[in-house]
């Protein structure tokens, strides 16, 4: 699914975006219908700062297509309101009670699948003080949706990951850290900063994107012969010059044949002699992971190489 004309929004809101203190905005901050943005500074925006014209507008019109869309998605499952201390896989999520709430740390786990969708819809959202949301799997922050039919907070340091549309208002305390975007329909988006550092902290996902290529070494092979499988991740071109590293998972169609370390001069390889008589389908999915420049972590994103064709004879 994509947010469209929004992709580039950190800070989305229906009338207003006030800010106190120390805020560090990573990406575009926006009104639409409403025009008034206050605060920035002391807060600061590496993006443009539109407050009510066409940009948001445009953006605005696309993020209710997406709220429309999700909140009239049947639920696959409905869990209790709280979401900490779980670990959850795909799918759309209700709440028992109509609310979520987050106390401790969500696993969101896309098992080796990164253009898995997840969606927690409900009434109203508190990230609670110092809670966490981990992406496990190859989950990707951009595949992550929370539609809130009213009103949601994300409480101070709380590590905060996907879209949050809410149809009313949004609430961000003290130096909360929001990976993804924050978005309103109708009211305002209120955020309170830092008196020293580090500041509060909302940036679109940074992830750098990555390509994943695989090969074998025995195509076509025998039944009960020995296959490598090379998979090899890449940064898309221009981003860096750095090797991404992390997990690779190699899949059978939807079987795991076995997971590999991908690293600077180490592709990731398995060996298996196991493969049936027959044509397999062949896929390896590297799970994003964080390099360094010097002392900067760079982190990359997951990706899946294209199928191959593995044809094993009698």
């Amino acid at each position: 699914m994509s947010i469209g004309d929004a992709a580039p929004f950190a800070v989305l809101a229906g009338s207003a975006v006030t800010n106190t203190d120390l805020t560090r905005v990573i990406g575009d901050l926006g009104t639409s219908p409403g025009s008034s943005v206050t605060g920035f500074p002391p807060g600061t925006v590496t993006g443009k700062i539109h407050a009510g014209d066409s940009t948001a507008a445009n953006a605005k019109s696309d993020v209710v297509t997406v709220y429309n869309d999700l909140s009239a998605r049947a639920p696959d499952a409905t869990v209790p309101a709280e979401l900490g201390n779980t670990t959850k896989t795909p799918g759309v999520y209700a709440s028992t009670t109509g609310n979520f709430q987050i106390n401790g740390t969500l696993v969101l786990d896309a098992q080796a699948n990164p253009d898995s969708l997840f969606v927690f819809k409900a009434a109203t959202l508190t990230a609670a003080r110092s809670s966490t949301i981990t992406l496990a799997g190859g989950a990707k922050a951009e595949n992550l949706y929370w539609v809130i039919s009213d009103s949601a907070t994300l409480d101070t340091f709380t590590t905060f990951r996907g879209d949050l549309i809410a149809a009313n208002a949004i609430t961000v305390n003290s130096r909360a850290n929001s990976i993804g975007r924050l978005f309103t329909l109708n009211k305002a988006i209120t955020i309170t900063g830092a008196t020293s550092q580090p500041p509060t902290l909302l940036q679109v996902p940074d992830d750098l994107p990555t390509t994943t290529t695989l090969s074998s070494d025995n195509n076509p092979s025998h039944a009960g012969e020995p296959v490598t499988f090379t998979a090899t991740v890449n940064a898309v071109d221009g981003t860096t010059t750095l090797v991404p590293q992390g997990n690779v998972v190699f899949k059978d169609g939807g079987t795991v044949l076995g997971t590999a370390f991908h690293g600077e001069n180490q592709p990731a390889t398995i060996t298996t002699s196991n493969l049936s008589t027959g044509q397999h389908h062949i896929t390896a999915v590297y799970l994003g992971g964080t390099s360094f420049n010097n002392e900067e972590p760079i982190h990359f994103a997951p990706s899946s190489s294209p199928s191959l064709t593995q044809t094993v004879n009698p």
